[in-house]
């Protein structure tokens, strides 16, 4: 088992962080409460570029702002976590 740096508890609390705040993006239309700097000015931004889309029932929103407000944290999180294993191959002797 490979040992734990430093780096990688730092990229732990980063992860847990951005999920958290990814998840509660995703859920704020649903719950209805509001993050405040998320909800009041970046979602409304990303919500100009909804993807409109057909359905059984007729069009359809199929990704709104707080969709591509996760993709956006989920692909932060895989872009970190690369260049965090690079660093530490890096490290490592």
């Amino acid at each position: 088992m490979a040992k734990k740096t430093i780096l990688s508890k730092i990229y732990l609390i980063f992860v847990v962080f951005m999920l958290a705040i990814g998840f509660a993006a995703l859920f704020t239309k649903t719950y209805k409460f509001r993050i405040p700097i998320i909800s009041s000015t970046i979602i409304p931004v990303l919500d100009k570029h909804k993807v409109w889309g057909e359905t059984l029932r007729g069009p359809a929103v199929l990704v709104s702002g707080e969709h591509w407000f996760f993709l956006i944290t989920l692909i932060i999180i895989v872009v970190v976590g690369i260049m965090v294993a690079i660093i530490n191959r890096m490290i490592k002797p």
